[in-house]
């Protein structure tokens, strides 16, 4: 922790396979007391796969029970013990898209909530092959988005950090250019 900021009490206030909610009391470096919540997954969130072919975005459309509703999302899950975050990125995508890259670049990590210690990890996918079609895919239906046109489809309300902040990186990269209409 910074200095200054001395944890006084570190808590779990509830616990599931999945996450848990953990209560800090600290103290500020102006000498006041105060309790923060944050919620812990254990591991890092997880990896975001950003993939392009042929001028297009590659997003999935998902439907999330939590918000109610459709959303389309960059490809992305979780990393297995033993993986590296590339070769999560690398079977995330496939599992979601029914192609297969065979060449990954770490762009980068971001944390997706400062109600959280856990980050995620952008990266880039490409030279993508057809899988078959096997029992243990999740192939969704997959939204092919120009790039001029992604960052607006990834701000459209509800906007989900895991969308926006992968095509900045890899603007900022110079992965892929056009991302802002030009005036």
């Amino acid at each position: 922790m910074e200095e200054g900021w001395a944890v006084t009490e570190s808590r779990v206030e509830y616990e599931n396979p999945h996450f848990a909610v953990e209560r800090e009391s600290v103290t500020r470096p102006d000498g006041e007391s105060k309790t923060y919540y944050r919620i812990d997954f254990g591991a890092d969130g997880g990896v975001i796969a950003l993939g392009v072919d042929g001028g297009d975005v590659l997003f999935v459309e998902l439907y999330r029970p939590r918000i109610e509703r459709t959303m389309i999302e960059l490809p992305g899950g979780g990393v297995k013990e033993g993986e590296t975050v590339e070769e999560a990125a690398c079977r995330e995508f496939a599992e979601e898209t029914g192609l297969k890259p065979s060449a990954s670049h770490h762009l980068g990590s971001f944390y997706f909530s400062a109600w959280t210690k856990s980050k995620r990890d952008i990266v880039w996918v490409d030279n993508f092959e057809p899988i078959d079609n096997d029992s243990e895919t999740e192939i969704q239906a997959v939204r092919r988005v120009p790039i001029e046109e992604s960052l607006d489809q990834a701000c459209k309300s509800p906007a989900g950090e895991w969308n926006v902040t992968p095509l900045v990186v890899a603007q900022r990269e110079g992965l892929i250019d056009g991302l802002y209409p030009s005036e």
